[in-house]
Parts: structure tokens; sequence; C-alpha cells
């Protein structure tokens, strides 16, 4: 079963999530992130949240790459339409 993870994204990476530019997230692996799993990315500001979201899920995991600093990961990620959860 999917888990769901809601992480904070500031505005510049949101808005290229949004637009289908960016479809990776790099990101610590501090929850144990897994292939299926569901990002609720919440539009930060540096300040406070602005109310804006997106869901995306995790379609794969780079990991313990050589490249990769300790306990970091690069999830590649779908965005959901209508940000439905697909289990």
């Amino acid at each position: 079963m999917p888990r769901i993870h809601e992480v904070k994204i500031l505005q510049e990476y949101y808005d290229a999530v949004d637009k289908g530019l960016k479809t990776w997230e790099y990101r610590f692996n501090d929850r144990n992130y897994n292939e299926g799993d569901i990002l609720i990315l919440k539009e930060w500001n540096g300040d406070k949240f602005t109310g804006r979201r997106l869901t995306v899920q995790i379609t794969y995991i780079l990991r313990e790459f050589s490249a990769l600093p300790d306990g970091w990961v690069i999830m590649s990620v779908k965005k959901l339409k209508g940000g439905k959860i697909k289990c």
C-alpha cells in the first residue's frame, strides 16, 4: 500500500512540476520513500505555505549511487491528474 508524504516545495520548483518540466525530486530520505508512494507537494514561499498543492506519485528511486550524498535520493515523479491517488 503506498504511503502519503506531505512535503514542502519552493515556488520555482512547484511551478516547474506543475508545468511538467520537472519530473524528479532530490530529497533526503528521512521518510523511507518507496516507488508507488504519493507526495503531496505543498508550495512554500520561504516564510509560509501558500495554499497551493500538487499530488505526484514516485515512479522510480535512485539511491545508494556513488555521486549521491549518504541518505539522499533522486525520485522520478509523475503528476497525478486532479490530485487523484492511484493505489
